[in-house]
Parts: C-alpha cells; sequence; structure tokens
C-alpha cells in the first residue's frame, strides 16, 4: 500500500534578476510573532526535503562555496536574527531565486551565468535576504488563519507502516509531528486548533482490490467526519492528534493483519 500525507502548504517568495518593485511590510510588524523563529526553522527544513526530492540540484563545490560566503558576507548588516542558512542551487539557466521560512535561499544556476557584476548578483541575494529577516511565512499566512473564529490548521497523515523499506517516510513524518507539536504552542492562544489525523485503510483510488476489501476500509467521508470534529470541537479543548482505524481488518488473506 502507498503511504501519503497532506504536507503544510509554505508560501515561499521568488524574485527575478530583473525585479524592481518591492511589497516588503514594514519591520516591527507585530503579526511576526504568530509563530516563533524555531517554528520556520523545523517548516523550512521539512519543506526543504520534500522540494529536494522533486528538482534538480545543481551541485558544483565551488558555486556553493560561492554563494554561502556572499550571503553570509551580507547578512552580516541584514535584520535577519536567526543566520542557520541553507542553501539550493538549481539547475535551471533561468535567472530566478526564492527564499523560505527557515533561511532556506534557493538560485537559479542561471543566475551565476547571466549576471555580468557581483553587485547585480548580491542584490538580489538582500532582496531574499530582506523575506527572511521580516519573516512573510509569519506574518502573512498564520495570521489569517489566527484572525478566523475557529481557525485551524489540521494535517492528513497516514499511520505508521510495521515493515522495512520506508524509513525516510517514517522521519519525515516524525520531524512533521514535532513541528505540528511546536506550531500548537505558538498558536493556541489565539484559539486556533492544530490537529493530526492519522487514518488507518482509506479507500482511495490506490487501493489494489486483490489484496484489500474496500467495503471494509474507510472511507473518505470517514475522514470528512473527523475534520469536522475537530472544526467543531469546544473552546476549550483542541484534539491535537486522531487516530482511526477500519472497524475490521481489510486485508484478504487472513494471515494479514492492520
Amino acid at each position: 500500500m502507498k503511504y501519503f500525507y497532506l504536507f503544510l502548504l509554505i508560501a515561499f517568495s521568488t524574485s527575478s534578476f530583473n525585479q524592481t518593485e518591492d511589497n516588503l511590510p514594514l519591520l516591527g510588524d507585530p503579526s511576526s510573532a504568530a509563530i516563533s523563529l524555531s517554528g520556520e526553522y523545523e517548516l523550512g527544513r521539512l519543506w526543504l526535503s520534500v522540494f529536494r526530492s522533486s528538482v534538480k540540484e545543481y551541485e558544483d563545490p565551488l558555486t556553493t562555496t560561492y554563494l554561502e560566503d556572499l550571503i553570509y558576507r551580507i547578512s552580516e548588516t541584514s535584520e535577519v536574527r536567526d543566520r542557520r542558512y541553507e542553501f539550493v542551487i538549481i539547475d535551471d539557466e533561468s535567472i530566478n531565486a526564492f527564499a523560505a521560512p527557515g533561511g532556506i535561499i534557493g538560485v537559479n544556476k542561471g543566475m551565476f551565468l547571466k549576471t555580468d557584476f557581483e553587485s547585480e548578483f548580491a542584490s538580489v541575494m538582500c532582496h531574499e535576504l530582506a523575506h527572511l529577516s521580516q519573516r512573510h511565512f509569519a506574518r502573512n499566512v498564520l495570521p489569517e488563519i489566527n484572525k478566523i473564529s475557529g481557525g485551524a490548521v489540521i494535517r492528513i497523515n497516514s499511520r505508521d507502516a510495521p515493515h522495512t523499506g520506508i524509513g525516510i517516510q517514517t522521519s519525515q513524518k516524525r520531524a512533521i509531528d514535532g513541528y505540528m507539536e511546536v506550531l500548537f504552542e505558538d498558536v493556541r492562544e489565539y484559539g486556533t486548533k492544530v490537529c493530526t489525523i492519522n487514518p488507518g485503510f482509506v479507500n482511495t483510488s490506490m487501493v489494489n482490490p486483490e489484496r484489500l476489501n474496500p467495503e471494509l476500509m474507510m472511507q473518505p467521508n470517514d475522514i470528512a467526519e473527523a475534520v469536522n470534529y475537530v472544526l467543531n470541537s469546544s473552546e476549550t479543548a483542541c484534539p491535537t492528534e486522531i487516530l482511526i482505524q477500519p472497524q475490521r481488518s481489510p486485508w484478504k488473506k487472513t494471515d494479514m493483519h492492520i
């Protein structure tokens, strides 16, 4: 059976070499308190692990060293508080760069190929550092959730499987578990609920009917009811984790079990 989880979406900024408009918010905006620096750091590392699995990186030690040295030099005069940077160079000849929560800075290979002077390249990097220093995830995403009466962050996650071959998936899920705990502490005083729902076997298009009986599996509506339970729970209580399993084993072979 394939395993899946609904990953928290992370909005990250993108910049181009020719970008002239800068819509950065004012420094000192109190909305930056919506999530802690440690929470942003964990969120960024989780996003990066998924991002790296979906792109081709440009792996050149000299280019990486140059980027690291330049960023650390520039950041000496920046407002970035947490300088635990992580750098990603994408094997793409278009001109682009981005910043993600927790000190993630990404640069396309084209930035190195098509800029004539270091000052041009550095100006784009300064823009990305500004995004990090002003913590746009904390300012723009969570504050909107926190403003909503009954706002919630709900993650739907497969339960752990007791067999070999999924070590990376399991470790990623454990890391997200830790982040959800941190996130709850950051937003609980706003009344925002944070919950992970762990269903066992759900009847989806990925199910192999030769091995599993779809009629005995949980149905998508069962998950929807769990989400409604979280959303409609009391203002004085927050279910932070829900484990759901099928009432009867869906395996067609009697020697197999959940």
